[in-house]
């Protein structure tokens, strides 16, 4: 069925159940007039339709986003699925009700697409690495902390990142004996895997991010280039990253690969470097998979007179760190000399400041900074 003859079929009066299938939200801002709603992204979607149709045999027409969606057609094989018997879909959906010139319901407010801007600083306890580690007859699984990071984001754009990975936090999850645990955490702590006493941290320090234009929600969007250093060798690895947020103030970020350890000097078991291996093999590569959470920082300052401020900042911070339009005008009345920050520093300010709005502007004491005094 298309747009215009459900049009037709809705003039003429005759009784069914029109569901839109797509979230709550979306409904709320367009949906055809007369339209019930169930998610069919929820699990509850059945449940739902159960309320609003208690009999199999009440006609049903499904509608979701159209455009190549395949929303309406999945809602269409679950209600055919659970014993519904007159389900009819228009999979043109939403697109095709538009291009028909047909009216719409709703407010129209679409949930706005978050733009990312800021410094997000990774949070230790809900971020970490899972790793696994595999023979040809058997493999082990883990986890590894991190102990710091950053990622930076401008306009929704990805512009840097950096993880630092405590060694000393790696763990086997898959081994229940606590002896066969213990044992092999010693071997992957020794020189024959990660030399953890002598490289308590590794590093990842991305030089560059490229966006992947053609990714979909849930794929890599990002892929980060940059140098990774395990064991005290420094290599270059891509990684292809997804970054997401829920409200803008908390970022998610996940990414997997497969990381060749003996490119860093961990040969153990490695059939590129010994024979006859037998059952001592162990593969060269260690898939890992990255998931952090990280929080936007603020700098959100009380009303500090310039005094006090040169106290608590260092030099450093003075020259590259903007404030809030209030903390400025306090500075402004108890500062004397005020200059304008290059463009390099503002782009660093735009990140370290986030969504919060920005000024250029930075009140720095003659005696503290003499080189930016004017």
């Amino acid at each position: 069925m298309n747009a215009n003859e459900l049009n037709e079929l809705l003039k003429s009066g005759k009784s069914c159940l029109l569901l839109n299938v797509l979230p709550e939200e979306i409904h709320a801002a367009r949906h055809i007039a007369g339209s019930s709603n169930a998610c069919v992204y929820e699990t509850a979607f059945l449940d739902k339709v159960a309320e609003l149709a208690p009999a199999k045999d009440l006609p049903i027409i499904v509608y979701g986003a159209g455009g190549g969606s395949l929303d309406s057609t999945a809602a269409l094989g679950k209600l055919l699925a659970a014993g519904y018997t007159q389900v009819t879909d228009v999979a043109e959906g939403l697109a095709g009700w538009e291009a028909a010139g047909l009216p719409f319901d709703g407010d129209g407010h679409f949930p706005a697409a978050l733009a990312l801007d800021g410094a997000y600083v990774l949070d230790p306890a809900e971020s970490v690495i899972r790793w696994t580690g595999r023979n040809l007859f058997n493999h082990h699984s883990g986890t590894v902390r991190l102990t710091s990071g950053e990622i930076r984001l401008k306009s929704g754009v990805l512009k840097s990142a950096r993880f630092v990975i405590d060694m000393n936090s790696i763990a086997c999850e898959d081994l229940a004996d606590s002896q066969w645990n213990a044992m092999l955490i010693r071997h992957l702590r020794d020189a024959d895997f990660f030399e953890i006493d002598r490289f308590p941290a590794a590093e990842f320090i991305a030089e560059r991010a490229e966006a992947i234009a053609a990714s979909s929600e849930g794929t890599p969007n990002f892929v980060l280039k940059g140098r990774f250093t395990l064991r005290g060798v420094t290599k270059p690895l891509e990684l292809p990253v997804v970054i997401a947020s829920a409200h803008g103030k908390r970022v998610t970020g996940q990414g997997q690969l497969e990381l060749d350890r003996t490119e860093f000097g961990s040969i153990y078991g490695s059939g590129k470097f010994f024979r006859y291996l037998g059952k001592h093999v162990v593969n060269d590569h260690v898939h890992l998979h990255l998931k952090i959470h990280a929080d936007l920082r603020l700098l959100g300052f009380p009303a500090y007179t310039a005094e006090r401020a040169a106290r608590r900042f260092s030099r450093h911070d003075l020259e590259t760190a903007a404030v809030l339009d209030g903390f400025q005008d306090v500075l402004r009345a108890d500062v004397r000399r005020c200059c304008q920050i290059g463009q390099g520093a503002g782009d660093l300010v735009d990140a370290v400041m986030g969504e919060c709005r920005l000024t250029r502007s930075i009140a720095i004491q003659q005696h503290e900074c003499p080189s930016l005094a004017i």
